[in-house]
């Protein structure tokens, strides 16, 4: 047992009920319920976006389907995997339309349960306690968002579930019927498998830095782990870890060090402005940052969760540091410790180094997805070995009975306005749900197409951000190129400036024209236009509620100096 309490329940001592069938004793039955749950998942999930109507893609999903359109190497801000995959799901499904941009993220989450699935069960060598762990996951809100919204986030958190499995492979025997684990052992394998298994580590690595950069930290992370276990220590002295680094550096930073070598390294400087604050007109220390970092943390994992992270961190420390003194010898006889080591160290970093930059930027939700692949492990393993407690007990339903509420409104948020107008009837319900930034582009598609029919001409499309911009394209009912003000209207600079013809760094091919412009104008984009007309406030309405609205402005006739851009600052 990890802990001093004689009434733990260690997960290695987890028995079986006494009359099992064969499947289930084998194992095989709860991995084809798993299975088979997982493929529930997939089909529910395909089903609802197939038939639900007041949705559509946020702002960033409609930003990445831009980007395949433009198929490259890379783009301004993140890697190109996001944009292959839904070029390739489009195409396969024969449309550019929402159940086609987000079925991949809905297999990539698939696919990380499985991960999910199979890590734990062979932490563990029980099939039943994984498939708990499975179910568990699912009462988690952030998964099921992770498993409808296409962002970067569905294919590198999938690959990063996926690098972790293959390196629990690697360094670790499986476990021995008897419930103990042969720490190092994996290291005795033959050679030709070792450099098999690291070169296929190497590959996931790649494929997860093609879909986020932060992959990369999976080096260091597994690195940080070999250095602090004696038993695998000398995996640094060997080839097989290297070679994993350099394989993961050329085939998935290739093509972005090639791409950005030929813009200027536009990725690395828009990535390191962000992470530093650079960006923003905030100044100084965000003294206030780690609360807001650490809060938001604990409410991502509906609290019980991140208590039980940080409890399974600080015990792995404290453990650690008892075993200080020991020899390689007697380390290695508290295999426990080391499988605790190897989720913490997969885990923790990420943390740390989002809570030191959160005293200079504000940390996104987001950006700290990875670390609860494993952190969530050792947060189950925390509250496993406190389960005979019934105090434990009911927390932990009552967290998972709220995680399946919130999830269940996640789907079904409409159910709820009509409480909502009869307690705030003239409050948008944006105030609480964060499915209205997925709700009423339609509308603003209808109202920006009625527009364009009435031009004898058809005008210039523009987004006043990046974060319009997209999603007016996908939504219109062609189609067509839209263009964004982002530089000339204080937002940043976006991948569309690097697409020509651009009307704002290419004015004379656009001069005399008229524009349809949604969202607001500064001084900048007035001044580049002989006539702006009175701008229209576009409203979209459920049960009578305002879920979103726009500005929408016609300018006339653009100006052969344009938007008075001279010099590209990417």
């Amino acid at each position: 047992m990890l802990t001093g309490s004689t009434t733990a329940v260690s997960p290695l001592r987890y028995s079986r009920p006494a009359v099992q069938s064969h499947a289930m004793r084998s194992g095989w039955g709860y991995h084809l319920a798993a299975c088979s749950l997982l493929l529930l998942i997939v089909a529910l999930r395909v089903t609802y976006l197939c038939q639900v109507e007041n949705i559509s893609l946020a702002s960033d999903e409609a930003h990445y389907w831009d980007w395949s359109r433009h198929l490259d190497w890379c783009y301004y801000s993140k890697g190109p995997l996001v944009a292959w995959l839904i070029r390739v799901s489009c195409y396969l499904w024969g449309a550019d339309v929402m159940p086609a941009v987000r079925l991949p993220a809905v297999l990539c989450n698939a696919f990380m349960l499985l991960g999910i699935y199979l890590l734990v069960n062979r932490i563990f060598n029980n099939a039943r306690l994984a498939f708990l762990a499975l179910a568990v996951a699912l009462t988690l809100p952030f998964i099921h968002v992770g498993g409808l919204l296409m962002t970067i986030d569905a294919p590198y958190a999938c690959a990063w579930t996926w690098a972790v499995l293959v390196a629990h492979c690697i360094l670790f025997a499986p476990l021995s019927p008897g419930g103990r684990w042969v720490g190092g052992e994996g290291a005795q394998q033959p050679y030709t498998t070792q450099y098999f298994l690291w070169l296929t580590l190497g590959l996931i690595l790649a494929i997860g830095v093609l879909a986020k950069h932060n992959m990369a930290l999976f080096v260091p992370s597994l690195g940080l782990f070999l250095l602090l276990s004696p038993a695998h220590r000398h995996e640094l002295l060997r080839p097989g870890f290297w070679l994993m680094a350099l394989t993961g550096a050329v085939i998935g930073g290739g093509p972005i060090l090639w791409w950005n070598a030929q813009h200027d390294w536009v990725t690395f400087l828009h990535v390191g402005t962000q992470a530093t604050g650079a960006s923003t007109a905030t100044s100084g220390i965000r003294w206030l940052g780690p609360l807001e970092f650490f809060g938001t943390q604990a409410a991502l994992l509906m609290g019980l969760w991140f208590v039980l992270m940080i409890m399974g961190f600080a015990n792995c420390g404290a453990r650690l540091y008892r075993a200080k003194d020991n020899t390689e010898t007697r380390y290695n006889r508290v295999p426990q410790l080391q499988q605790q080591l190897f989720l913490t160290c997969l885990a923790l970093p990420m943390l740390l180094i989002c809570l030191v930059f959160s005293f200079k930027v504000r940390i996104e939700p987001n950006w700290t997805v990875t670390a609860y692949i494993t952190g969530l492990i050792l947060a189950g393993w925390m509250l496993w070995e406190r389960w005979t407690s019934p105090r434990w007990r009911r927390t932990t339903y009552v967290v998972m009975g709220l995680g399946v509420g919130l999830s269940l409104m996640i789907h079904f948020s409409s159910v709820l306005y009509p409480i909502h107008a009869m307690l705030m009837p003239q409050v948008s319900p944006r105030k609480w749900d964060p499915t209205c930034r997925l709700k009423g582009w339609d509308t603003l598609a209808s109202e920006v197409n009625k527009l364009r029919q009435q031009e004898k001409v058809e005008p210039i499309l523009f987004g006043s951000t990046w974060s319009y911009t997209g999603a007016l394209a996908f939504h219109l009912h062609d189609q067509p190129t839209v263009f964004c003000l982002g530089p000339v209207t204080g937002s940043r600079y976006s991948q569309y400036d690097f697409w020509r013809p651009n009307p704002l760094h290419d004015p004379a091919d656009y001069a005399g024209k008229d524009a349809i412009i949604v969202g607001e104008l500064s001084p900048q984009v007035r001044e580049a236009f002989e006539k702006i007309e009175p701008t229209q406030r576009v409203q979209a309405r459920e049960q009578g509620l305002v879920v979103a609205e726009w500005n929408v402005t016609i300018a006339r006739k653009l100006k052969p100096t344009g938007f008075g851009l001279t010099v590209q600052k990417y």
